[in-house]
């Protein structure tokens, strides 16, 4: 059964989004992973290419070779925080499963919320396999993990959002009375 997350404006339109489940989180979440995963064994080859080629000290080869180690540690943090914070809280396995990540009043996450969610990723890693993030989820009743908590975000089903106008619901309801 669907769950839903209600924001009501400052103009009295109520917005209803449908809550991401866990099933479709973790599913954007394996193929994000995936991405990752193919882009950190291209980078690793590259890597070994240049090892093998032989580094020699002082030359491009050194410089290359410490930009791609950087870049194999550095990959996975700053893939979920760029796509989310500068396409609209949407990675690529978020898109292809629909869902975006919104801030609590229904807006773009910031780039900070972003690099916070998704640092604090590893908590919800705890103790093993998302643990901490899983019970989380199931116990909000916004369906949110532990980074979502602490940077005011939600995943919400793309498309799902609904409106009502309340002032607009009452004068018919008073009308009709």
């Amino acid at each position: 059964m669907p769950n839903y997350y209600s924001i009501t404006t400052d103009e009295q339109i109520t917005m209803e989004y449908e809550l991401a489940g866990i099933g479709s989180r973790a599913m954007a979440f394996l193929i994000d992973s995936i991405i990752i995963l193919l882009i950190e064994i291209i980078l690793f080859i590259l890597l070994v290419i240049l090892v093998h080629g032989g580094f020699k000290t002082g030359t491009l080869d050194t410089y290359l070779g410490s930009i791609i180690l950087l870049m194999i540690f550095a990959f996975p943090l700053s893939y979920f925080v760029l796509w989310e914070g500068m396409r609209g809280g949407r990675t690529l396995g978020k898109n292809i499963m629909h869902l975006r990540v919104i801030d609590h009043k229904g807006h773009h996450i910031s780039f900070f919320s972003a690099l916070l969610r998704n640092i604090l990723l590893l908590l919800d890693f705890l103790p093993i396999g998302f643990l901490c993030g899983f019970i989380a989820v199931m116990i909000t009743k916004s369906e949110q993990r532990i980074g979502d908590l602490l940077a005011g975000t939600i995943v919400i089903i793309e498309g799902s959002k609904k409106t009502h106008q309340v002032a607009r619901e009452r004068l018919f309801a008073d009308t009709m009375q």
